[in-house]
């Protein structure tokens, strides 16, 4: 049982990777000048900074703002706390679990955690500056 409920909190972390990935795949520079928000000043290239981001696991974008100064834009907070939870969820009965079982179960039991630390580091791996 606690197997299974590890398992499926690898769902939550699995969705972080997507959402990083649907926020910056081809070019995140180009995502961000897709995506500008109201007040960005109107010049040729008010793109500042594009970055596909770790912490959270989403897009960063900085623009030039009308009126001087930036307008910062960071996507991926909400699915990356999500995430987090899921990733200390799995911990704590994943070490029920190692508490439970004994033996043979002992690499079955680690799967969930194995998964869940697999796809972080694809996230952390992730994260670059583009422009």
């Amino acid at each position: 049982m606690l197997l299974m409920a590890a398992t499926l909190l690898c769902l939550p972390v699995l969705l972080m990777l997507a959402i990083q990935y649907i926020d910056s795949h081809e070019n995140v520079a180009s995502q961000c000048m897709y995506s500008q928000p109201a007040g960005v000043a109107k010049v040729n290239d008010p793109l500042v900074t594009a970055s596909t981001t770790a912490m959270p696991a989403g897009r960063l974008c900085v623009y030039l703002a009308e009126g001087g100064g930036e307008i910062v834009v960071q996507t991926g907070w909400p699915t990356t706390v999500f995430g987090l939870a899921a990733t200390a969820a799995i911990a704590v009965l994943t070490l029920f679990a190692l508490g439970v079982r004994h033996g043979r179960g002992v690499v079955v039991t680690l799967l969930p955690a194995i998964v869940a630390l697999g796809v972080w580091a694809v996230v952390l791996l992730s994260a670059h500056t583009a422009h």
